[in-house]
């Protein structure tokens, strides 16, 4: 998350599990963060924009199958 940035190949290497099938369900989740340009995906890469910062914690949750369940509960940490 400090980063901004995920390398698809690393992941799948570490992992030995193709990054994209892996996440096949959850890619289409940023897809509202890729068309007002805070994200940009690439076949290497997601890379969050600078401007994205604050909201990479939001950005995350669409990866995050158990917070996605409980969407309507209070969180310890909130999102701006």
């Amino acid at each position: 998350m400090c980063n901004l940035y995920i390398d698809k190949n690393k992941i799948s290497q570490k992992f030995a599990s193709n990054f994209d099938e892996y996440f096949a369900k959850y890619l289409p989740l940023l897809q509202s963060f890729i068309n007002d340009g805070l994200i940009i995906i690439t076949i290497n890469e997601i890379r969050v924009e600078q401007k994205a910062r604050l909201l990479i914690r939001y950005i995350c949750i669409s990866f995050y199958a158990y917070m996605k369940q409980n969407l309507n509960q209070q969180c310890f940490s909130r999102v701006i």
